[in-house]
């Protein structure tokens, strides 16, 4: 049947699709590929033969039920399959690595090896194969890996936690063939061990708190985030109470993954975890929410079921958001705390755009950094008195001052500063623009003192914004006040175990034990920083004077290079020109330190 364009084309496009059976599906696809497969051939053909047959015996068997994966394309040495999950796709992956190198060898000695790589995307699919113009990416980035390896791209990597789903580390941008921009690429290895990071051993009185995302049923596809919008607006109320409450995306991140209490307890350091389902029929809502003991088996300390409507989740003082919030305090502290809600989105389409703007602007990659102002600019233009993404735009110049990406960090400045006040004034409970106006005042406007009152603000405002202890603890190390420093850096990582910005947070956090002379737990967090994002500079200046005051001199001279490779005019009194670091008293240290590792006075 003929398809024509004009009016009627949207249309004829869905009638072609049902003809072909054809559905628009979001997956993630994983390509193998055989190393060296025509040598291998070339001398022992039968003997590749064989072993490729078992493994894709193994693959059918054993991977695709383990992991729900579907065999797409088998190409003689290669394989493509879909997952609906990236962490399938990523444990389906070491499983793949685990059994060739369990393998005999070939009769010369050698052994199959592969290359893996995995792009997420939205794909059209039929019952045979898959379509798009994403679908050859996971293929080239296949063909990046090294043997042994699996690379994934920023899509994937988004949808991994670091620890929980396996070791990332960030391959930096790498040019593919037929792409005209390079791309991102990360390396998954296996995790042996727990993700929740290590912090110091000082006892934290308060009990600690995750709320889960709820899950959400029966409700159409626009209402899809009413359960993260129901933890979001739980936790925004529960952090006003004396409780430790850890933030919504570390919750999220192990949300849906089939954790026992004790896991969750391991990965998070909860002590409690609250999580509930809600129905939705229309704009009415029901929901169930319980509080369960983690340290206790998970035995249920509080339940209780609650009837409300969209429009209440979507008000600044949320009556539903309040009393599950109430219920659950009063279970573990058998008191009330006090309860007001920040500013919330105003749909749930604003609250999907706000998190995009969020995770693009961390990317550290120029593009995604244009990419986050344009949505978070826009979300500000159709939600003029939503408080949030205005706070964030004031990180985004904060972010793009630190990076050297800004050129007038004055002009900038004020910018940012007209954003967080902006937000302020239509929120004055935001507890995030009053942080990140400290952040402004800080690092682009030098202002000690603003900051520090800034920060106090938002943290009499809300005892467990994260970001807030994280900044404080900068501006300690800044002024010399090394043990301040590390407690408020404490704070910071403990609220914030698991979280998409966790770089940022272990390379302030090394600053911090820098200033405190803890070397060795300032070098072990700035190195996981850099391992998991290596284009944030400000974490490589760290270590290179890390490294130089433990004696390492050859790692301060390697990471030095790969500073200067990221930034090529970076010198020391540049440096000293323009980062608050200068006024600390390890300002002539830091400066011995770069030029003892190579970096050029200026």
């Amino acid at each position: 049947m003929p398809v024509s364009s004009g009016p009627n084309s949207i249309a004829s496009d869905t009638e072609l699709l049902r003809q072909l059976g054809l559905e628009r599906r979001r997956k993630v696809v994983l390509v193998v590929d055989m190393v060296e497969s025509v040598s291998l051939m070339a001398q022992d053909e039968l003997g590749v033969i064989h072993r490729w047959q078992a493994f894709l015996a193994h693959v059918d068997r054993s991977v695709l039920p383990a992991h729900g994966g579907r065999l797409v394309k088998s190409l003689g040495d290669g394989l493509m399959i879909e997952f609906a999950e990236a962490r399938q796709a990523v444990d389906a992956a070491s499983g793949m690595h685990a059994w060739a190198a369990d393998a005999a060898p070939l009769r010369s000695g050698r052994r199959l090896g592969f290359r893996i790589g995995l792009h997420s995307a939205s794909f059209l699919a039929d019952a045979r194969d898959i379509y798009g113009s994403d679908v050859n990416l996971a293929a080239r980035v296949a063909a990046l890996a090294t043997p042994g390896q699996t690379l994934v791209t920023p899509q994937v990597q988004e949808q991994l936690v670091e620890g929980m789903d396996g070791e990332l580390t960030d391959c930096g941008e790498r040019y593919v063939k037929h792409v005209a921009e390079p791309i991102r690429v990360y390396e998954v290895r296996s995790a042996p061990q727990a993700a929740a990071a290590a912090v110091a051993d000082r006892e934290i009185e308060k009990p600690v708190v995750v709320v889960l995302p709820f899950d959400a049923r029966g409700v159409d596809a626009e209402q899809a985030l009413v359960g993260d919008l129901i933890a979001d607006a739980v936790i925004h109320q529960l952090a006003r109470t004396e409780l430790l409450v850890l933030s919504r995306l570390t919750s999220a991140s192990i949300h849906g993954r089939g954790l026992s209490p004790a896991q969750i307890r391991e990965q998070v350091g909860a002590r409690y975890a609250l999580s509930g389902t809600c129905h939705a029929t229309g704009g009415r809502l029901l929901v169930s929410a319980e509080l369960v003991d983690l340290t206790d088996d998970g035995t249920v300390l509080w339940s209780a079921r609650h009837a409300g409507t969209l429009d209440d989740l979507l008000t600044p003082d949320s009556e539903l958001a309040g009393q599950i919030s109430e219920g659950a305090f009063t279970a573990i502290a058998e008191g009330r705390g006090r309860h007001a809600a920040s500013q919330p989105p105003s749909s749930l389409g604003d609250y999907s755009l706000l998190l995009g703007g969020i995770a693009l602007m961390h990317r550290q990659s120029r593009t995604d950094f244009r990419r986050a102002h344009e949505l978070l600019e826009h979300l500000t233009e159709r939600r003029p008195r939503f408080g949030a993404p205005r706070a964030w735009l004031g990180q985004w110049y904060a972010i793009g001052a630190a990076q050297g990406w800004l050129t007038d960090v004055a002009v900038e400045a004020r910018r940012a500063m007209a954003q967080v006040d902006r937000a302020i004034q239509d929120d004055p409970s935001l507890s995030l623009a009053m942080t990140i106006k400290g952040q402004v005042a800080s690092y682009m406007q030098k202002n000690f003192d603003e900051a520090e009152r800034a920060y106090r603000q938002a943290l009499a405002e809300n005892p467990n914004e994260g970001l807030a202890w994280l900044f404080t603890a900068a501006l300690h190390a800044w002024r010399g006040e090394g043990a301040q420093a590390r407690d408020a850096a404490d704070r910071a990582l403990l609220l914030s175990p698991i979280h998409p910005a966790r770089y940022f947070y272990e390379s302030l956090a090394a600053t911090a034990y820098l200033a405190a002379g803890e070397l060795a737990q300032a070098r072990r967090l700035a190195e996981h920083s850099i391992r998991t994002h290596c284009l944030h500079t400000s974490t490589h200046k760290t270590l290179v004077v890390v490294s130089v005051l433990q004696g390492d001199i050859a790692r301060a001279r390697e990471v030095a290079g790969q500073l200067l490779a990221l930034e090529p005019g970076f010198t020391v009194n540049g440096f000293l020109a323009r980062s608050p670091m200068a006024r600390s008293p390890l300002a002539s240290e830091i400066a011995r330190s770069m030029r003892e590792a190579g970096i050029a006075a200026g």
